[in-house]
């Protein structure tokens, strides 16, 4: 099935101009709360947003799954730093200045599920561990460099999807960069 005829499916063939914005969302996922239906084997929900913006947003946020972990003390920082770089992933955090994950923080770290491991700082836990990474603004993003010394790297730039995947992901090639050196070495 095209691309087309999946959304003329799901959507449906006359869309009501009047009645848009109109979406519908695959998801890759399981996830709950929502009404499925198939269409070409795919998982879909027909959405109809009356002020779109903030209603797309909040369906966003209701329906991306949140796989990240929740930082609470530079003890759970430490822990979990220190299990990843066990795990050859890079660690990554993201001081919030909300109570949840955004949905570009969920987006991203289904992009890297399995390859690096995003962590969220809140509010109610940033002053402390903003302080001792020397985080002094929300939002930011950091990636531990070094888990033991707990030395940080912050990314610099604008706060938009495509600028902090390619920081993930250099961070993520770094690493196995590393490995494939280090086997390299040993082969000799």
């Amino acid at each position: 099935m095209k691309p087309t005829e999946i959304c003329k499916a799901a959507i449906g063939e006359g869309i009501d101009r009047e009645k848009l914005p109109k979406m519908a969302y695959y998801t890759p996922w399981t996830t709950t709360g929502g009404v499925f239906h198939e269409v070409g084997g795919s998982r879909v929900i027909n959405f109809q947003a009356e002020d779109s913006y903030k209603d797309i947003t909040a369906f966003l946020e209701k329906i991306i799954p949140d796989k990240s972990t929740l930082l609470n003390s530079m003890d759970e920082v430490k822990e979990w730093a220190l299990k990843h770089e066990k795990m050859q992933q890079p660690s990554i955090i993201f001081f919030i200045s909300k109570d949840k994950p955004p949905p570009l923080v969920k987006a991203l770290q289904l992009d890297f599920l399995g390859k690096a491991s995003i962590g969220v700082v809140t509010p109610a836990a940033g002053g402390p561990i903003g302080e001792k990474l020397k985080i002094h603004t929300t939002p930011a993003v950091v990636s531990i460099e070094d888990a033991k010394s707990m030395k940080v790297e912050e990314f610099e730039g604008k706060m938009k999807k495509e600028n902090l995947w390619k920081f993930i992901r250099t961070k993520e090639m770094k690493i196995q960069q590393k490995n494939q050196k280090s086997f390299d070495e040993s082969e000799l």
